[in-house]
């Protein structure tokens, strides 16, 4: 499993208080980002069918870790294909909306 799953998978699995503490860690954000550097941010990263759920987790994993510049790039590549999974972890009754939510605060940083 690649560590930025990896790094959602322990934030389920942890207690509230916990999640946020190993998702907000320096280390982590430092793991997401060197992920995303050598992947979906590389120059040589040809788009392909079904991008859109990597960039989804990529932004889930920035926005979670509260690394909202990093977020907003995401964003920017997804547009209007978001996908359930993985916002269903933040919200399970309105995926979605939960996208929405974070897209806002994310965009917010840069204003």
């Amino acid at each position: 499993m690649p560590r930025r799953h990896a790094h959602l998978e322990m934030w389920l699995d942890l207690p509230p208080g916990e999640d946020a503490d190993h998702i907000g860690a320096d280390e982590v954000i430092d793991e997401l980002n060197a992920a995303a550097d050598q992947s979906v941010r590389h120059p040589s990263y040809a788009r392909r069918p079904g991008r859109a759920a990597v960039h989804n987790l990529f932004a889930t994993g920035f926005a979670f870790s509260g690394n909202l510049i990093s977020a907003g790039g995401q964003f920017d590549v997804i547009g209007d294909q978001v996908t359930e999974w993985p916002w269903q972890y933040f919200d399970g009754a309105d995926p979605t909306g939960a996208f929405g939510r974070f897209r806002d605060k994310a965009y917010a940083v840069r204003a």
